[in-house]
């Protein structure tokens, strides 16, 4: 460096040593390229610098920062990746994601660097299968048993409780990312911490990512569902698993954490009906739960249907979409049902079981 304090002219490079940044909520250790990084007459100059995460595919930078002004230095940098993997996961207590995730990427950032604009495509690869971790899910069963029965932590309370991470400012960024899925990713949520309540998702779609210079971020699109499941734990309920229909979707409107979600998924049960004429025979049923409305004010409603059996679902077509599902409700609480006669699904009231109707 040589020069006036005011306007220096610095040449050389530098390179990092085993360095590496860790992100603890991904699981992701990010290791920075041991290859020189040239500054030339006050350009910071990345050729083809890489950034891997896992395996051996790296980020590519490539570009420069200007440093002549050292009072608003300016990037120019162009960012690209082929099938990256940007971590492999397992499930700790801090994870919000974990699992797989595959992506191509092409993007520039340029603009000084308190008020960079970076623009491009990311494209998530079909080999992907993340799960995250919802926190606080809207569809948690509340214990119904906590006005009778309380817990107590005798844990020691003077144990000064541990800080939360403190939210990290981009600074004045301005980010619009293209991101196509394919539709052989699968996403994930895991809606309990036991794991056993848990939603997977199979699809594609087209998103847009956008991070504002106030520090809102934003996203648009739709995720269109292809196959997936649905695990789920209601009260005096067993564990079920549905199968989500084809053609479900989550849709987001700008806010991240609180997309729309419109998805049906059927269970197919098997009971025993009785007629008139006291004959009994089986009766394949679908009970299914329709889950709509926004992530924050989800709305589930079952409903009952007997495709292959005309006599039935025509009973049932006769009844109020309140009857309907109230029974489907009463088939979701027992997998078997014997010698089950139509006032079952005629007159069914919430009052035949008390349980369900809490």
């Amino acid at each position: 460096m040589e020069g006036s304090t005011q306007s220096p002219k610095i040449n050389g490079g530098f390179k990092a040593d085993t360095s590496s940044v860790y992100i603890a909520q991904a699981g992701a250790r990010l290791r920075l390229d041991e290859k020189e990084i040239k500054v030339t007459d006050n350009k910071l100059v990345f050729d083809n610098y890489h950034i891997y995460a896992v395996g051996k595919n790296p980020l590519n930078i490539s570009g420069s920062v200007d440093l002549k002004d050292l009072q608003q230095m300016r990037a120019d940098l162009k960012l690209t990746a082929n099938n990256y993997q940007l971590f492999n996961a397992n499930r700790t207590k801090q994870s919000l994601v974990y699992g797989k995730l595959f992506v191509d990427l092409n993007t520039t950032i340029r603009g000084p660097v308190d008020a960079l604009i970076m623009r491009g495509n990311m494209r998530l690869l079909g080999n992907t299968d993340v799960t995250y971790v919802l926190k606080d899910s809207p569809l948690t069963v509340q214990d119904r048993l906590g006005d009778m029965v309380t817990f107590v932590n005798f844990a020691d309370t003077l144990q000064p409780p541990k800080e939360k991470p403190k939210k990290v400012s981009l600074g004045g960024l301005d980010m619009l990312i293209n991101i196509q899925v394919e539709p052989a990713v699968r996403l994930k949520a895991d809606l309990s911490p036991d794991r056993q309540n848990r939603v997977e998702l199979e699809g594609g779609g087209d998103l847009s990512l956008q991070y504002t210079p106030q520090g809102d971020m934003l996203l648009y699109g739709r995720y269109t569902i292809s196959d997936g499941l649905l695990n789920y734990t209601l009260p005096v309920i067993p564990l079920k698993e549905f199968a989500i229909q084809n053609g479900s979707y989550v849709e987001w409107s700008g806010d991240v954490m609180n997309p729309k979600i419109s998805f049906k998924a059927k269970e197919r049960l098997h009971a025993s009906v009785t007629g008139e004429n006291q004959t009994s025979r089986q009766v394949n049923f679908d009970v299914s739960i329709s889950i709509k409305n926004s992530l924050k004010e989800l709305g589930m409603v079952f409903d009952l249907e007997a495709p292959e059996d005309m006599t039935v679902q025509n009973q049932l077509s006769a009844m109020s979409d309140e009857e309907r599902r109230q029974t489907g409700h009463y088939y979701a609480c027992f997998r078997y049902v014997y010698a089950a006669r139509y006032y079952l699904f005629w007159h069914w009231r919430w009052n035949k079981c008390r349980k369900c109707s809490e």
